[in-house]
Order: structure tokens, then C-alpha cells, then sequence
């Protein structure tokens, strides 16, 4: 674990939860109503926006 770089997998993680997220996210849609699909969108897009994509692209490029 000592050689576990956050930096690097951080950005994945954030990636990872929101695709496995959303997968669950259809099991609760008709509770949820409009406002709250509204709400997860916006929060999807606001996470989304955060990852530096270049940044993760060229890490995967630089240890692959």
C-alpha cells in the first residue's frame, strides 16, 4: 500500500463512481421524480468537469 499513488488513481476512482453510480441510479428513477434526475445530472456533469482528462490520459500513457 506504500506504493499506492493517489494522485494517479485518485482521478480513476472519481471516474469509476460515477459510472458504477449511475448504473445503480436506475433501480430508484420513478422515487426520484424529475427534480431529482435534474439534480444527479447536474452533479454528474459538476464531477465529470473536475477530472482533468489530459492529465489521467497522460499518466496512463507515460506507465503503460
Amino acid at each position: 500500500m506504500a506504493n499506492l499513488n493517489v494522485n494517479r488513481y485518485g482521478e480513476l476512482g472519481i471516474l469509476a463512481l460515477v459510472v458504477f453510480g449511475g448504473a445503480n441510479i436506475f433501480s430508484t428513477g420513478k422515487i426520484m421524480g424529475l427534480a431529482g434526475w435534474v439534480f444527479l445530472l447536474a452533479s454528474t456533469i459538476g464531477i465529470i468537469l473536475m477530472i482533468d482528462f489530459g492529465k489521467v490520459i497522460s499518466r496512463l500513457r507515460s506507465d503503460g
